[in-house]
């Protein structure tokens, strides 16, 4: 059986990224405001390509419960959507949730506009 997982450590200025095949589910948890967000997310990116070699018998859920993150992290995180939803097969069921503080307005209009630019399901939810 092929592994799937994948974990990042949070630091100060990076988001935890943590995926185990056990629950299907891939958190980004964190602030995100990495000196190079190209290097940083290149390890999501890749994971998302992989994601073609993999079969999912149950869902996929991808978390996202991020406190802040510049502008070049918005730019691979979007990629790495994009690419996301590129490998996926077709049969994948996939949800992505985007999780905020329901006074975030800068947070909640992230996760509005990543949401008008892809096709996954997609949801709001506050804390």
């Amino acid at each position: 059986m092929k592994t799937n997982e994948l974990h990042i450590e949070r630091s100060p200025d990076t988001p935890e990224v943590i995926y185990t095949d056990n629950d299907s589910t891939l958190s980004i948890r964190g602030r995100s405001l990495p000196e190079d967000a190209h290097a940083f997310y290149s390890a999501l990116i890749i994971w998302a390509e992989s994601q073609k070699e993999i079969y999912h018998e149950r869902q996929l859920y991808i978390h996202f419960d991020l406190d802040y993150f510049n502008s070049s992290s918005g730019r691979y995180l979007l990629e790495f959507l994009a690419t996301l939803e590129r490998s996926l097969r077709p049969n994948t069921r996939t949800e992505i949730v985007w999780f905020t503080d329901k006074e975030d307005e800068l947070m909640i209009e992230k996760g509005e506009e990543f949401q008008q630019l892809i096709e996954l399901p997609f949801s709001i939810r506050f804390l």
